[in-house]
């Protein structure tokens, strides 16, 4: 029945999520997907070219849908709404990429072999990131840049980051509930919030 493996990866797809999340907020989500659409390929010509296209298509999607809410709504309304449709989206493609499904095993020791797995995989290939500490009860490490920062701020809209941050805390929170808690170490611990580095520790309590 299932056809994926640990090597063939689930591919979602997202339109039809991003679709589904949007009927339940807005009035005509067929024509709304039409303008994002057109929308997303004029912030697609003003981002860096030798960007992967998944990459790019997250970014420009985030963008665009921030854009487009922001002309019916104040950018607080926006930027919630943003979070609603982005995290779904986002959780299902990283949720595949760390093989929730292919690898029901869900162990600490899992959960640190496919973060190291998603990091050459994922949106964080282009990121750098240290490895603070490695153990059976604690894994802790700082990503030293984000690529999303410059093509927010270049579209005047870096609070975008935050949706980002939203998404980790979904997916190291849902990996292993109650056993592994997530946390940045503190308030102010990412560089949306004006840190030098993101901030991740998980800590193993199973």
């Amino acid at each position: 029945m299932i056809k994926t493996s640990i090597e063939n990866c689930a591919e979602p797809d997202t339109t039809l999520i991003l679709r589904g999340v949007l009927k339940g907020y807005i009035r005509h989500p067929t024509i709304f997907m039409i303008k994002l659409k057109i929308t997303m390929s004029k912030i697609r010509k003003e981002l860096p070219k030798k960007w992967p296209e998944d990459i790019t298509n997250i970014v420009s999607a985030a963008i665009s849908l921030y854009s487009l809410f922001r002309k019916k709504m104040d950018n607080e309304k926006a930027l919630a709404l943003v979070k609603t449709v982005m995290v779904p989206v986002a959780l299902a493609k990283q949720m595949a990429l760390f093989r929730f499904v292919e690898e029901p095993s869900h162990t600490f020791e899992n959960l640190i072999t496919y973060q190291q797995r998603f990091k050459k995989e994922g949106p964080m290939r282009l990121n750098r990131m240290e490895i603070i500490e490695q153990s059976d009860k604690k894994y802790e490490f700082k990503v030293k840049n984000c690529i999303f920062k410059g093509a927010f701020t270049k579209f005047a809209c870096p609070e975008l980051l935050c949706v980002f941050c939203n998404i980790d805390n979904a997916l190291y929170n849902l990996y292993m509930p109650d056993k592994v808690i997530f946390h940045r170490g503190g308030v102010g611990n990412t560089i949306g919030e004006g840190a030098e580095s993101c901030h991740f520790i998980c800590e193993n309590k199973d």
